[in-house]
Parts: C-alpha cells; structure tokens; sequence
C-alpha cells in the first residue's frame, strides 16, 4: 500500500471519528441540561458543516459547467430532502398512535421545510442544503494564493458582523445570515489543508484570544460566564470564535491519531449511515422521556436504539437489493 493510500485512510478515518464527535454533540444538547458541557460542546455544528464542505470537493471541483453543477445540486438536495421527508412523515404516522407530541398543520408544514417551530431537530437539514447548494461556488474561492479573494473573504466577515446586529428576525436569519456564515466558514473550510502551519497556529490562536477576550468582557458587564449556545441563532462572534477553534483544532489533531479496533468499526458504521442515526436519534429522543428522566439513560437509549434501527434498516436493504429490489428507492435509505 503506497504513503498516499494509507494517508486517506487516515483522513477517512479521522473524518469518521470527528463526524461521530458532532453527532454526539448534537445529542447531548438535546438531552443535557448541564450548562457547562452544553457550552463545551457547542462545535458540533460547525464541526459538522466543515466536514461536509471538505468532503464535498472529493466530488465538486471549480471548473464544474453549469450542467454539471445544476446536476450536484439537485443530488444533494434529494439526497438530503427526500430521506428527511420519508422519516417525518413515518414519526408523524406513530405520533398518530404514540402521541408524542401535539402538533397544529403549521409544525407539520414547517417540519417539512426544515424550520423551526416543527417537530423539532430538523432545522439542521436546512443549513446543509444551504452549504450544498453554495459548494460548487464556495470550491472556486481561493484564500490560499488569491488576495483579491482574501480581500474580499474579509469584507465578508465585517459586512456579516454587521448584518447580525441590523435584525433578529427569524425569517432574515434563515434568508440572509445563515447563507452568508455557513457559505464562509465552507469556503474557509475548503481552503484549510492548503494553508500553512503557521497560518492555522495564527488563526487557531486569535480565534482563541479574541473568544477569551469576549467572554472576559461579557463576565465583566453580566457578572457571569454567558453560555455560549446563547450566540448561536445567528452565530455571533462569541460563538463563532469558540466553535471554530475547536472544530479546526480537532480536525488538526485527529488527522494525526492512528485508529482502530472495534470502535473504530462501529463509528465507520453509524458514519455511515449518518443521516439516518440523525434522523432516527428523533424519534429515540421522544422514546427514551417515557424510560427514564435520568439524562445518562436517556442518553444510552438514544444511541443504542438508533444504532440498532439503522442495523435493522441495513440488514432489510440488503435483503432487498439481492432481490434485485428498486435499487434508486434502496438509495434513499443507505444514507
């Protein structure tokens, strides 16, 4: 095996292993209420999103024809819409029977849009849509050799840091910010494995002053350490700062780890399937408030229970395929 196959193994691996450490994030936020590890874990988003984009140019490269690019496009949006549209529309059939919650013709509607206001959890399906429908634009942007681009990376920046203070509107957070930040934090993302150590150390390092300089100051005038998911919705600096520090200094530290074992089967195996653990974490979510109130419980409800729906639904999909079942409807559920 050549230096450089054995390298993206690595890279795959480490890619895994990080996609895992959101998902888990992700998670706990949902089933925590311990503001400390709330606050601590607060990446996984963005962690997830810089993945995506870095992963995304193993197919999308910057001299797409516009053929080619209307053709990612669409993939990406049903390869992301139709799966989420299929398990909503199964939860609300058991919710008929379960009564997990009670939800109007707006939540179901807004479920199916990805907003929030819905049956909840599903609005991170609509920042990767947005960050897929923006890649094969992001991809061409060049901070690494351009300074026209760097100029204008930066103007971005101000402009947004701008923008976030104009409104709070929902409907312009979703519209306006969340395409300006997440198209930035991909473009920066799609850039990073070219920049030089001394330019991450650099950035790694003002990210982390400028994140111990906000929350100084705002200790200063609260009298208390504000948590940092306050600042998510749009991500402000306080936010961006930490979770971007954190999700590049992962990305740097496990491209370096070697990995293996049982574990390491198990991660490539619910990565995977990611889409599908997300999605069926939801449902899982409203079952395991029936077992117990103990948070550590639910917690292993959730992701024992959604690591063996997904195993059921790999083992049914193959089952399937060998019976030469619709290979295009079998797709749907391998994500």
């Amino acid at each position: 095996m050549s230096a450089i196959e054995q390298s993206n193994i690595v890279r795959n691996l480490s890619f895994d292993y990080l996609k895992f450490i959101g998902m888990i994030g992700i998670l706990i936020a949902h089933i925590s209420s311990n503001k400390i590890i709330l606050s601590i874990r607060s990446f996984d988003v963005n962690l997830l999103i810089i993945l995506s984009a870095i992963l995304a140019t193993d197919t999308v490269h910057s001299d797409m024809t516009l053929c080619e690019i209307r053709t990612y496009i669409k993939k990406r949006i049903l390869r992301l819409a139709v799966p989420t549209w299929i398990f909503i529309t199964i939860y609300l059939l058991l919710n008929l029977v379960f009564r997990f919650a009670d939800y109007n013709v707006v939540n179901i509607v807004r479920s199916y849009l990805f907003q929030d206001n819905s049956i909840g959890y599903v609005w991170i399906i609509y920042v990767y849509l947005i960050v897929a429908a923006m890649m094969p634009f992001m991809v061409r942007v060049d901070l690494i050799n351009s300074r026209n681009n760097k100029l204008i990376f930066c103007l971005c920046v101000l402009c947004y840091i701008f923008l976030y203070m104009i409104s709070d509107d929902y409907y312009y957070r979703v519209i306006v910010l969340y395409p300006i930040v997440y198209g930035m934090i991909s473009a920066f993302a799609i850039n990073w494995n070219g920049f030089s150590a001394k330019y991450k150390r650099i950035f790694l390092c003002s990210c982390t002053a400028l994140f111990l300089c906000l929350a100084a100051f705002y200790y200063y005038r609260t009298g208390m350490m504000l948590s940092i998911d306050a600042f998510k919705y749009p991500p402000k600096l306080y936010y961006l700062t930490y979770t971007l520090a954190v999700s590049f200094a992962l990305l740097e530290i496990f491209q370096k780890i070697k990995m293996g074992g049982i574990v390491t089967y198990y991660i490539t195996f619910v990565c995977r399937h990611s889409l599908w653990f997300y999605l069926w974490h939801i449902l899982m979510l409203q079952i395991s408030y029936r077992i117990s109130d103990n948070e550590w419980i639910r917690f292993l409800t959730v992701i024992v229970g959604s690591s063996l729906i997904i195993f059921a639904q790999e083992i049914l999909v193959n089952k399937l395929a060998d019976l030469e079942f619709n290979k295009k409807l079998l797709s749907i559920f391998k994500g």
